[in-house]
């Protein structure tokens, strides 16, 4: 039914007559990616074994004997085979069991006895498998557990109870699961939790008590749920945290009082929301963010303090919006900038002096925006011509007016617009190393004129007349 496990002095030497791999030295039991579709019955396994690794196999089922008399057994991987069903005794005997690997089989339930006598365990992985419900008493002796991977599943629900009194628990991912709701109980205690992972849920609300014990959090990811909304008090008490992604999720509107307690922040995901503007006070407390990411969101534009006490950030994602304008010191706060992208937007000039608050930039991208090349941009023509190393993947392009569409900027940097209604009268241009230009306007018409400065090094004229 399964294989031999033996307590005679020779048992090692007969381990190494089997078809897994053994070593005495490490006392390890290797039977890794053997194409095994069950355990093999004439392996001899020695009950002093520390360590079995049964991984990238075709296993089905597993006795319920199959490692009884291995007390000493402290790590086990079952990984990557095709196991449905773990008997309830099957780890009665695992009493030193401290690392326990079952992810990617097709496992669809466990029974709440499953882990009554792993007192030591520490790491848990059940990934990658089909379970739809988890047993309130699952984990109730694996009070030593540090790390509990869950991910990619199809749990809906999280008892209340079933993280109780795993008081050393530093890490939790139950990413990639149709969670809908979290109860205000489900984290309650765990006062060590570090790295906390729920992307790729189902999650609508989260009642701000949900993660208030969660004094030591770092790490939080809450990517692409379906969040509408950060209720208030949410985030209080995470002091510590100092990454949160909330990426992908419906939310569209921000009060600006979500982040005023993450004080030691330092990346902040926001991208592929709704959010359609950002209230001045959002960020003002975050003095030690340096990443935050608002790209693929409806922001029409950016106020003066928008980004105000965001004195350590460095890299800033704005592109794929509908910004059209930028107030003059929107960057004034954002010294330490490094990264700026305004790529995929709807702006056709920035304002005079906008980007000399940020001494430290070493890359822009400003392509994809229906920039338009009259006077209004000769302050960005002439950044641009003094930063054009900073500018990536290449140079934005005019797309207007008429004349200037189409021309990038290092091919086409205007120099001068001039308009003016004649009757009768004259119009004197004049540049440098060229002739003075005396031309006579008809009474009845309008006169533009650009000077365009080529690559080349030469000037061209052109000429428009529009009747009135």
């Amino acid at each position: 039914m399964t294989w031999k496990i033996s307590t005679k002095e020779d048992r090692w030497s007969k381990c190494y007559s089997g078809k897994c791999r053994c070593s005495q030295q490490t006392q390890t039991v290797s039977c890794w990616k053997l194409n095994l579709v069950e355990v093999p019955r004439l392996q001899t396994v020695p009950f002093d074994v520390r360590k079995i690794y049964m991984g990238q196999n075709a296993i089905q089922s597993l006795h319920k004997d199959t490692f009884l008399g291995l007390t000493l057994m402290k790590e086990l991987e079952l990984s990557d085979n095709k196991i449905d069903y773990l008997p309830e005794v099957i780890f009665e005997n695992s009493h030193s069991l401290q690392h326990l690997k079952l992810n990617k089989n097709k496992i669809e339930c466990l029974h709440k006895k499953l882990l009554s006598s792993t007192y030591f365990l520490e790491t848990l992985d059940i990934s990658h498998n089909m379970i739809e419900g988890l047993p309130e008493d699952l984990l109730t002796i694996c009070t030593k557990l540090v790390a509990l991977n869950l991910s990619y599943n199809k749990i809906k629900f999280i008892p209340s109870s079933f993280f109780k009194d795993l008081i050393n628990l530093e890490e939790i991912d139950l990413s990639s699961n149709e969670i809908l709701k979290l109860k205000n109980e489900t984290f309650k205690g765990l006062f060590q939790l570090k790295i906390l992972k729920l992307q790729r849920n189902q999650l609508e609300i989260l009642e701000s008590g949900v993660f208030s014990d969660l004094l030591l959090l770092q790490v939080f990811n809450l990517r692409q749920n379906r969040l509408t909304a950060i209720e208030s008090g949410l985030f209080k008490n995470l002091h510590h945290l100092v990454s949160l992604d909330l990426t992908a999720n419906w939310l569209s509107k921000l009060s600006g009082e979500e982040f005023l307690e993450l004080h030691f922040l330092t990346e902040l995901h926001l991208g592929h929301n709704f959010l359609t503007e950002l209230p001045e006070s959002a960020f003002s407390r975050m003095h030690l963010l340096q990443s935050l990411y608002l790209l693929h969101n409806k922001l029409k534009e950016l106020r003066s303090k928008s980004f105000n006490g965001l004195i350590s950030l460095q890299t800033l994602f704005l592109n794929n919006n509908i910004l059209y304008r930028i107030h003059p010191q929107s960057f004034q706060p954002l010294k330490n900038l490094k990264y700026l992208q305004l790529d995929s937007n709807k702006l056709m000039n920035i304002p005079l002096h906008s980007l000399d608050y940020m001494d430290k930039l070493k890359s822009i991208k400003l392509i994809k925006n229906p920039w338009h090349c009259d006077c209004s941009v000769h302050y960005l023509s002439r950044w641009l011509s003094g930063n054009s190393d900073k500018v990536w993947p290449s140079e934005p392009t005019c797309l207007g007016p008429a004349l200037s569409r189409g021309f990038s900027w290092e091919q086409n940097v205007l120099q001068e617009e001039s308009w003016k209604k004649a009757r009768g009268g004259h119009l004197n241009v004049k540049r440098s190393n060229q002739k003075v230009l005396h031309l006579n306007l008809d009474e009845d018409n309008w006169a533009r004129y650009f000077i365009i400065k080529k690559k080349e090094g030469f000037l061209r004229k052109k000429k428009l007349n529009f009747n009135q």
